[in-house]
């Protein structure tokens, strides 16, 4: 957990991190530019936590990190179990009962939206959330993950066995069948992170200069979200039929009960990026309270340009931080 802490302590903000990626990539950019940065030079008490899985975070105090048992995860258990650990840890040692608001990026969007449309008590405890280019609806998704969740929907028994669902997910050994996205640009393959998050277009320099990514995370969040894609509907993972039958009681995964979310969310998106498009955003914000839809139109303003590029502090971070004064 790494925390940057500043005088007011009753005004506090989580930071989730994306697929891929770690708390980190929340500072890349660097003082004056990065997000984290210009909150703690504002006053606030920043946390930047690392879910399960990545680099920064692999022990257990049980469960072997090689083992299959401790990569059984995906973003449904990172909501229900690891973000409300985190949140009680800062109410806790921040004493009292501070203003939380969280920041959420990517995949961290996925895992707040499923413990609020499940969870009564973190509506209360949040005053409010803000989604950066979150993974909900992916009906409008186009580029590499397009296409893995043809193959998965082809290849399904074939895939959970060459690549256990209960294991690390190693893209590497998908690069072969990703090859036709490389070939315009060979840059574009260097890194799995600008592959899978869009098509590396930007951002190349930056990212294949951090030795970090990518940060590492289970196959079966991978696998969850092939689901997604295919089946249009935000919802539990899918075990097949039977196995659904013992843990669900249906045939089907069940749904997130979007209708349940209380919190006050704002939203921002782009109309350039091909994995949070903003037709599934639109979607996403009939289901739930949402503030402000914030859509970028700068050209090529894509998914990974919220957290790494350039102008992201005057397009996303100081709009952001004006709304959050408002509360």
């Amino acid at each position: 957990m790494m925390v940057i802490k500043w005088k007011n302590i009753q005004f506090l903000l989580l930071m989730g991190h994306g697929l891929l990626g770690s708390s980190l990539d929340w500072i890349l950019l660097g003082p004056k530019k990065a997000l984290p940065y210009l909150l703690t030079d504002a006053g606030y008490e920043v946390w930047l936590p690392n879910f399960r899985g990545n680099k920064y975070s692999r022990a257990h105090v049980t469960k072997d990190t090689d083992s299959a048992e401790f990569w059984n995860f995906s973003w449904h258990e990172i909501g229900l179990f690891d973000i409300p650990a985190i949140i009680d840890y800062v109410r806790e040692t921040s004493g009292g009962k501070p203003e939380i608001h969280f920041f959420a990026y990517c995949m961290s969007g996925s895992a707040l939206l499923a413990l609020l449309s499940s969870s009564q008590r973190y509506n209360a405890i949040l005053k409010s959330a803000s989604l950066l280019a979150p993974l909900v609806y992916m009906d409008h998704i186009t580029g590499p993950l397009q296409y893995l969740a043809e193959l998965y929907t082809q290849y399904k028994n074939y895939i959970n066995t060459f690549m256990s669902i209960e294991s690390e997910f190693r893209i590497e050994e998908l690069f072969d069948s990703l090859d036709i996205f490389c070939k315009d640009n060979e840059s574009w393959c260097k890194n799995p992170l600008l592959l899978l998050g869009d098509s590396g277009k930007k951002n190349i320099s930056l990212i294949t200069n951090y030795n970090n990514t990518p940060m590492g995370v289970s196959t079966k969040t991978i696998i969850h979200y092939l689901q997604i894609i295919k089946s249009g509907q935000f919802q539990m993972f899918d075990l097949g039929e039977s196995k659904n039958y013992m843990k669900y009681g249906t045939a089907s995964p069940p749904l997130y009960h979007l209708f349940n979310v209380k919190v006050r969310l704002i939203l921002f998106n782009s109309i350039y990026d091909p994995i949070s498009t903003v037709s599934d955003i639109s979607k996403l914000a009939f289901h739930i309270p949402v503030i402000i839809n914030h859509i970028i139109k700068v050209d090529n303003f894509s998914h990974l340009d919220f957290l790494w590029a350039e102008n992201a502090t005057q397009l996303v971070y100081f709009p952001l931080m004006k709304e959050l004064q408002k509360f």
